[in-house]
């Protein structure tokens, strides 16, 4: 999900990424082409990521981070919202906060579990037939 049409790439020296996410993968982006986009773009496009997804997995973020953001829209929509253990221990206020309106902490003991309890997660972990 990007917060830009499919036809821009930001920031610029990630062009020939993109263009690998769109040929090998998926590439989403609720901006028709030629549509000029600004920073304040980007929590649209979080909420959208958010509504998108089963749960959301805050890897790395700051005190300001717009990641904080989609990590608000995933609790406000009834997702799950994970944060990776490494941030949990770093202590940033917002951790807490969010861990007081329900996020988990992810962690590699808990992992498998996590991903088994999605929808499809199952199928990740089964054996092959």
């Amino acid at each position: 999900m990007i917060g830009t049409p499919l036809d821009v790439a930001y920031p610029k020296k990630n062009a020939e990424l993109q263009a690998e996410i769109a040929e090998d993968h998926l590439l989403v982006s609720q901006f028709k082409p030629g549509t000029r986009t600004y920073p304040s773009n980007f929590p649209q496009r979080n909420r959208t990521m958010a509504l998108l997804s089963d749960a959301t997995v805050i890897v790395e973020a700051g005190e300001k981070s717009g990641t904080i953001h989609q990590g608000w829209e995933a609790l406000r929509l009834g997702r799950r919202l994970l944060i990776m253990d490494s941030l949990y221990q770093v202590g940033f206020d917002w951790v807490d906060t969010f861990i007081g309106y329900g996020a988990e902490v992810l962690s590699q003991s808990n992992f498998e579990a996590f991903v088994e309890d999605l929808p499809l997660g199952r199928f990740l972990f089964a054996e092959p037939f």
